[in-house]
């Protein structure tokens, strides 16, 4: 028909998925190991953001399963031989896909010589480093 209009095209894109936030950490509780303490296995609920209950968590650099509470917690469980072994200790949580690695909090072992920095760490793929030193298996 004469005058008719025709539809405009309609333009459209298609946008991936949003990345998924990094998991992060803000506090360990306990935050390290009583020195008089004999237990077998010390629970550590680690809390922070970002948790799904595929994440793991990292005891430097071992996998350690989690218990997932919700988004903001998680625990863990540490075994004796884990914590008194008189070097430092970094934990850290990664999630699935594109969310990748937390920051990392140090689990004070009551017997690590003072000398060894305990501030700043990262996690990237070829381990942890704090301060400058690798945390070694």
């Amino acid at each position: 028909a004469s005058g008719a209009l025709s539809p405009a095209p309609l333009l459209f894109s298609v946008a991936g998925l949003p990345a998924s936030p990094a998991p992060y950490l803000v506090a360990l509780s306990p935050s390290g190991a009583d020195p008089l303490g004999n237990a077998a296995t010390i629970p550590v609920t680690i809390t922070g953001g970002n948790f799904t209950p595929n994440g793991q968590a990292f005891w430097n650099g071992q996998a350690r399963p989690i218990e997932y509470v919700d988004a903001g917690t998680v625990r863990i469980l540490l075994s004796g031989a884990d914590v008194f072994d008189g070097r430092p200790a970094a934990i850290t949580v990664r999630e699935p896909g594109p969310a990748g690695w937390s920051n990392a909090l140090i689990f004070n072992d009551p017997f690590r010589p003072p000398s060894v920095p305990n501030d700043t760490c990262v996690g990237i793929a070829d381990g942890i480093f704090c301060d400058g030193f690798e945390l070694l298996e």
